[in-house]
């Protein structure tokens, strides 16, 4: 790989992490509809999944 393909894969990558999903947007919605402790628990349970999602991953049985 080049470094001009390598540079170029960089500042796509960075894109997409600064770019936020739906996971925020679920947060976001709980947080304004009802109050800051419902956003902890949303976040607490994408973090979770995510969680789950990576070992899986790890372990060789992730999609």
């Amino acid at each position: 790989m080049s470094w001009s393909n390598y540079g170029s894969f960089l500042v796509f990558a960075m894109v997409l992490i600064v770019i936020s999903g739906p996971d925020f947007a679920v947060v976001t919605r709980n947080t304004l509809a009802a109050g800051r402790r419902r956003g902890w628990w949303s976040a607490l349970g994408v973090t979770g999944s995510n969680v789950v999602q990576g070992v899986a991953a790890a372990a060789g049985v992730g999609r």
